[in-house]
C-alpha cells in the first residue's frame, strides 16, 4: 500500500514537472541566487536603486518583462487652507513619521527572514510599523480641517467665501474649499471620503515635490540655453512687469511645461509602482499568474525606444512637436497610470510653474549634473552632486 502511494506521488510530481516545463515564463533578471533571489543585491539605499536601474534596463532589452526574485516571491518587472499651526504639525510630525515608516520598509526588504509573515508578525519591526502607520493615518485628526468638517457654521463660511465671490477673481482657492463645495452642492463626497482625499494629498506630495524642484533646478542650471528660453518666455508672458503670476498666465508657459515634463520623463520621482495581479494576465507570450505582484518601471517606460534614439537625452523641444512624441497613451506616466492616477497632477504642474517662474525671473541658476547620484527611498532621491547655486539677475 505504501509503495503504491509513493508511485502515485512520483507520477503526480513528474506530470507537474512536465506541465511546468511547458509554461513559458519571462527571463529572470541577472544576479539571482537560490533562496535569496535578488535580495542580496539590495544593500543600502543607493544599492537598491542601482539594482532596480539595471533590472529596468534588462527588462527593456528582453521584451519589456522580466522576473525579480525576492526570496521565494516573484515580482513581475499651504494647499489645504490650514493655518500656520496646523501646517507646522504636518510639516514636522507627519513628515517625520512618514520618513521613519519608509526606512522601516527598507529595513524589512534587506532582511530576507522578515519577508516571511510568520517571523515579521512577531518582530519588533512589525510593532514599530503598526505604531507609525497609526500615526501617519491619524496625524491630521487634530487639525482644524476636521473641525471644519464637523462645524456647520465654519463649513458654510468656507463655501460662501469660496463660491459666492466674484467669478472673475483670479485668486487660487484652497483644496478644502473645493472639496466642501462639491460635497455639499453636488453630493460628490462624504466627510470620510474628504478625509481620505486630504490624506492622499499630503502623502503623495511629501518628498515628491521637493525632489522634483531640485531636479528641475539642476536641469535648468546645467542647460544654460534652456534657462535662457524659460526666462524669455516668462518675461514675455508677464509683459516684463514685476507682478505675480495669475492662473491665466500659467497655460501660456508652454516651454516651461515642456521642461518640467522632460525632467519628469528622465527622472520620475516615483520610478517604480507595484500592483497585485488578481487574475491571470496575458502579456505577449507570457502569463502573469493570479496572486503575483507586478512592479512597473516608470523609469523604464520613459526610456523605451518608442521615445526615439534620443530617449536618454534631455530634449524639452520634443514636447513642442506632437510628431516626436510616442503614440501610446501611457508613454508618459510620471503621475502614475490607471485608476490610481495622481489626483494632484494639475495642481502640482501649477505649483511647479509658479515656483520655477519666480526663481528664474529673479536669479541665474547654476548646477553640475556630471556627479549626480541617486538612491531609492520609494522616491528617487539625489544624494550627491546636487548642489545648486543662485546669483541675482
Amino acid at each position: 500500500m505504501l509503495v503504491t502511494v509513493y508511485v502515485i506521488c512520483l507520477v503526480v510530481f513528474c506530470v507537474w514537472l512536465w506541465v511546468r516545463s511547458k509554461t513559458v515564463t519571462p527571463p529572470v533578471s541577472p544576479g539571482a541566487i537560490p533562496i535569496l533571489g535578488h535580495t542580496h543585491r539590495f544593500t543600502g539605499l543607493q544599492g537598491i536603486w542601482n539594482t532596480l536601474e539595471q533590472i529596468s534596463k534588462f527588462t527593456l532589452e528582453n521584451g519589456g518583462i522580466s522576473i525579480l526574485k525576492i526570496c521565494e516571491y516573484k515580482v513581475y518587472g499651504t494647499t489645504l487652507g490650514l493655518n500656520a499651526e496646523d501646517q507646522t504639525l504636518i510639516d514636522k510630525d507627519y513628515a517625520h513619521a512618514f520618513e521613519l515608516l519608509s526606512f522601516l520598509y527598507y529595513e524589512r526588504a534587506m532582511k530576507p527572514w522578515l519577508h516571511l509573515p510568520f517571523f515579521f508578525n512577531r518582530s519588533s519591526l512589525k510593532r514599530r510599523q503598526d505604531k507609525l502607520t497609526e500615526t501617519v493615518r491619524n496625524i491630521l485628526n487634530p487639525c482644524r480641517v476636521y473641525m471644519f468638517l464637523d462645524n456647520t457654521k465654519r463649513r458654510l463660511e468656507i463655501k460662501m467665501n469660496a463660491y459666492n465671490s466674484d467669478e472673475s477673481n483670479d485668486k487660487f482657492k484652497p483644496v478644502l474649499n473645493h472639496l466642501l463645495y462639491l460635497a455639499d452642492e453636488q453630493n460628490a463626497f462624504s466627510d470620510t471620503e474628504i478625509r481620505e482625499h486630504l490624506n492622499t494629498f499630503v502623502i503623495a506630495s511629501y518628498d515628491t515635490s521637493t525632489v522634483t524642484f531640485t531636479l528641475l533646478l539642476m536641469m535648468i542650471g546645467w542647460h544654460k540655453d534652456v534657462q535662457d528660453r524659460v526666462y524669455n518666455e516668462i518675461q514675455e508672458v508677464l509683459n516684463h512687469e514685476d507682478r505675480d503670476f495669475t492662473k491665466s498666465d500659467l497655460p501660456k508657459l508652454v516651454y516651461l511645461e515642456a521642461v518640467i515634463k522632460e525632467t519628469l520623463r528622465l527622472y520620475p520621482t516615483i520610478p517604480y509602482i507595484a500592483r497585485q495581479v488578481n487574475k491571470d494576465l496575458k502579456l505577449g507570450k507570457y502569463t502573469l499568474p493570479s496572486g503575483s505582484t507586478c512592479a512597473i518601471s516608470l523609469h523604464g517606460i520613459h526610456r523605451h525606444p518608442m521615445w526615439g534614439p534620443d530617449a536618454d537625452q534631455f530634449k524639452p523641444d520634443r514636447w513642442l512637436d506632437p510628431a516626436r512624441l510616442p503614440n501610446h497613451p501611457n508613454a508618459f506616466v510620471a503621475f502614475g497610470v490607471g485608476k490610481r492616477y495622481c489626483i494632484g497632477r494639475q495642481y502640482s504642474m501649477m505649483v511647479m510653474k509658479t515656483t520655477i517662474g519666480h526663481i528664474v525671473r529673479q536669479y541665474h541658476v547654476h548646477s553640475d549634473l556630471s556627479k549626480l547620484k541617486f538612491q531609492y527611498e520609494v522616491v528617487l532621491q539625489p544624494i550627491k552632486g546636487h548642489r545648486i547655486t543662485f546669483t541675482k539677475r
